[in-house]
């Protein structure tokens, strides 16, 4: 019997995995996105269905969306790691900054959503130390109150910066995956020269448009044009 519901479909498409079935799970999972289900553990699967496959550009790209939804998740940052050694293109990336790596993985530890949660119980816990600290009437409990409000108000912006990274990450639409064997331009133009050849899975950060074409910056900071035909946002 054909799967129907989405549950159903997601079922039949791990069953298949499982048995090594690569390319009918394959078709299922993308049946799958297209119709907006969604989720870390479906592109999670996906990528990996195609790492099986050697389909190198479909692995990072779905990867790379389940890491958008769950940024901690050991097993997709695992296959990732396994699908970027398999790009033919050897680029070397130019390292964050510390300061910036670090906030990044701070971030990342949680959803933007709970980031806001957390900023919220600390707003009210602000509130509350102000509240004791006018009405108190003992010198040690109106200190304590202050210190409380303080401590919240600084973990508040914390969290409200930490919060506004995230969801800036999971709503980013800069990133995008090269998916065919092509050359980087010099400008917005297939008659523009050819600076060097790029393969699939490429990693690359949109900059710019001009008609059909993007401006994008790779992970050693060159920079070069490509038609948009040749690469899928993340």
């Amino acid at each position: 019997m054909l799967a129907s519901t989405p549950a159903e479909m997601l079922s039949e498409a791990n069953l298949l995995a499982k048995q090594e079935n690569y390319s009918d799970a394959i078709k299922l999972y993308e049946q799958l996105v297209e119709t907006e289900h969604s989720s870390a553990d479906l592109h999670y699967n996906l990528g990996t269905a195609y790492i099986h496959q050697s389909n190198v550009a479909d692995a990072i790209l779905n990867l790379r969306r389940a890491l958008k939804i769950d940024p901690q998740n050991k097993a997709v940052l695992q296959n990732l790691k396994i699908a970027r050694s398999m790009v033919s293109t050897e680029i070397i990336a130019i390292p964050e900054f510390f300061l910036t790596r670090y906030w990044t993985t701070l971030s990342n530890q949680i959803g933007s959503t709970t980031w806001a949660w957390l900023g919220l119980l600390l707003l009210v816990g602000m509130v509350f130390g102000i509240y004791k600290w006018l009405i108190g009437t003992e010198v040690d409990k109106r200190r304590k109150a202050f210190y409380v409000a303080v401590i919240c108000v600084v973990l508040f912006l914390i969290t409200f910066l930490a919060g506004l990274t995230q969801y800036k990450y999971e709503t980013n639409r800069s990133q995008a995956v090269i998916m065919n064997d092509i050359q980087l331009l010099s400008g917005a133009d297939e008659r523009s020269e050819e600076l060097y050849p790029l393969s699939p899975g490429v990693e690359v950060r949109l900059m710019d448009k001009i008609g059909d074409f993007y401006k994008v910056k790779l992970v050693d900071q060159e920079t070069g044009w490509i038609n948009q035909s040749n690469l899928r946002i993340i």
